[in-house]
Order: C-alpha cells, then sequence, then structure tokens
C-alpha cells in the first residue's frame, strides 16, 4: 500500500477532509507541476510522516499557490528529511554528486560562514578543490559542502565502479539527463542548459554515513523527483527529463539514487568540472 493510502488508513480522516485535499492537489496539479502525482504514489515515506504533510496541505492554503508550496516545502524540511529507509540489495564503494557550480559555492559558504570571510573566499576555495591544491588542514577536510542532505547515484552494476560510468562525451548535458537535475522546479528558476557548469563530485562510501531511500519530502518543490514503481523497495531512481534524447543523442536510463546527510571533504576522491 501506498504512503498516501496507509495515511489515511492509520490517520483516519472525514471524506470532507479528503475531498478538500484532493481538490487542492488538482489545482496544484494545473500548474504544470507533478507533485501531486507524487504524493499519491510516494510509498518509501511512512504513514506518520504523510499524514503530517497532509494536514499542511489540508490546513494552509487560501487560494495561492505560492502560499501552499512554501507551506509544503517547509513542512518537509523541517520534519520529514531522510525517512524513507535505508537502501535495499546495493552497497557501493562509491558515490557521486553532481551539482551545478554555482550552487555548490553558494552551499559550502552557507554551510561554512566562520570559515570563509565572503563567498568570493568560498569560490577561490572551490577553484582550489577542484585543481587538488587544499592544503588538507583538518578543519577543511572535516568541512561539510552542504547545508543539507546530498543527493548521490552509484554504479549499481558493479559496487566499486564510478559512480558516473554512463558518461559518453564529457557533456553536461549527459548527466542532466540521465539524472534529471534542469532547473525547472519554479518558472522563474528556469535558465539556459547550455550554460551551466557541472561539478562531479566522487565520494568514498564510509561505513558509518547511510544511504536513505529519497520521498516527495526530500524532493521538496522540485518538479524532477518521481517516485520509482510501487514494487521497486530498493532505492530511488532518478528521473530523465522528456526531451533529452534531443539532446545527448540517445534515450537515458534512470539511475539509482539516494539522499544522505551532507558528506565531509575528507572523504572525497576527485572533482571533475564539466563545461
Amino acid at each position: 500500500m501506498n504512503s498516501f493510502k496507509k495515511a489515511l488508513k492509520d490517520y483516519p480522516m472525514s471524506a470532507k477532509e479528503k475531498e478538500k485535499i484532493n481538490s487542492k492537489l488538482a489545482e496544484w496539479k494545473k500548474k504544470n507541476s507533478n507533485i501531486p502525482d507524487n504524493i499519491y504514489s510516494e510509498h518509501f515515506l511512512p504513514s506518520e510522516n504523510m499524514s503530517e504533510i497532509l494536514k499542511v496541505i489540508l490546513n494552509n492554503y487560501s487560494g495561492d499557490i505560492q502560499e501552499l508550496k512554501k507551506a509544503y516545502k517547509d513542512e518537509c524540511d523541517i520534519r520529514h528529511i531522510r525517512k524513507g529507509g535505508e537502501i535495499k540489495n546495493a552497497s557501493p564503494k562509491k558515490i557521486g554528486r553532481a551539482v551545478e557550480k554555482k550552487k555548490f559555492i553558494t552551499e559550502i559558504f552557507a554551510a561554512n560562514k566562520s570559515y570563509f570571510m565572503d563567498e568570493d573566499d568560498a569560490k577561490d576555495f572551490v577553484e582550489n578543490l577542484i585543481e587538488n591544491k587544499l592544503a588538507g588542514i583538518m578543519s577543511e577536510l572535516k568541512m561539510d559542502i552542504s547545508l543539507y542532505s546530498a543527493w548521490v547515484t552509484w554504479n549499481k552494476d558493479k559496487e566499486s565502479g564510478e559512480p558516473f560510468f554512463f558518461l559518453k562525451n564529457d557533456d553536461p548535458q549527459e548527466i542532466l539527463a540521465h539524472l534529471g537535475m534542469e532547473k525547472h522546479d519554479d518558472e522563474e528558476e528556469k535558465q539556459d542548459d547550455e550554460d551551466i557548469v557541472l561539478l562531479l563530485l566522487t565520494f568514498e562510501k564510509q561505513d558509518n554515513l547511510t544511504l536513505y531511500r529519497p520521498t516527495i519530502a526530500d524532493a521538496g518543490n522540485s518538479n524532477l523527483f518521481c517516485p520509482p514503481p510501487e514494487e521497486f523497495e530498493d532505492y530511488g531512481l532518478t528521473m530523465p527529463c522528456k526531451d533529452s534524447k534531443n539532446k545527448i543523442g540517445y534515450k537515458p536510463e534512470r539511475k539509482p539514487e539516494a539522499v544522505c546527510k551532507p558528506l565531509t571533504i575528507d572523504c572525497l576522491l576527485k572533482v571533475k568540472e564539466l563545461e
């Protein structure tokens, strides 16, 4: 049973409340959002967490979709991240995180404001990281490189394999296609994918690092997330974008994905810049 149905079973609501939730989700979907469909198809999130999210949808919406999106994301971020349970039938030795370079600089600065003087200082740090010129002092090695959860992928066919093994042309468009990373979460955030510079970060998977199956709560307001089929229980699967084949010349496949706590530099094996 998926999380939505189980939440309504374990934490019953009145017929009127259910109708109100369904009505709000239907209106949200009309705004070209995949999130309502994802809420209905989510199956990793425990019913208690889904129930709390549904209550927010029920009670925090006056007719403004932006207000609903904010209330939904705030609830997800504050109380329900990394609740999908540990991944199953996978024990990767290497994990990879792909991130836009500008975003990475902003993230590492936000996570380490006591270390950097300003964002330009963080930018210089990232350039040194790319060129493998860090001093290697402990304060740098133990530095979190994001404020929030990290989304990671791996080679599902080879435990010690390279996570970005599928790259054929070292083209950022390939990463965007396979991992579904274009910025289309919000209309105002759209940008030309041709201008994106990506960093591919490969980490050694530490024994004490738990990889969690991603849920709608981890995805927040992203339209580029889709729960895997309900019969698939092992881990998340990326959602390649619809026009990907036109951009890279071949059809991308869904890749494994998980979320974990912020990663640290001491586990970083290599960085590759794609532009």
